[in-house]
């Protein structure tokens, strides 16, 4: 954990920290599996629910939310995110 109570990964691409590099995040969604990309989807979605009513700027997690979910409508073109639910449904 950092000082300010967030999590930190190896990676830094997908580290949470004030000095978050979005493009780095961004362009490093390329190389992840599909089962990766739901994993970490899945993974924002319960930070965010778990969020919910605490003190805190949810601007860089709301952010990282919309970068995957681009990435996924990008992997399954005119299906939003039905592959991500129907995955999640088995998970």
């Amino acid at each position: 954990m950092t000082e300010s109570g967030k999590k930190q990964t190896s990676d830094p691409a997908f580290a949470s920290s004030e000095a978050f590099d979005f493009w780095k995040f961004d362009t490093s969604l390329f190389r992840l599996s599909v089962d990766e990309l739901f994993h970490l989807m899945k993974t924002l979605d319960e930070e965010a629910s778990a969020a919910v009513g605490d003190d805190f700027d949810d601007s860089e997690l709301f952010a990282r939310i919309e970068m995957v979910e681009t990435q996924i409508e990008k992997r399954y073109p005119g299906r939003a995110m039905t592959p991500y639910k129907q995955w999640l449904a088995q998970h």
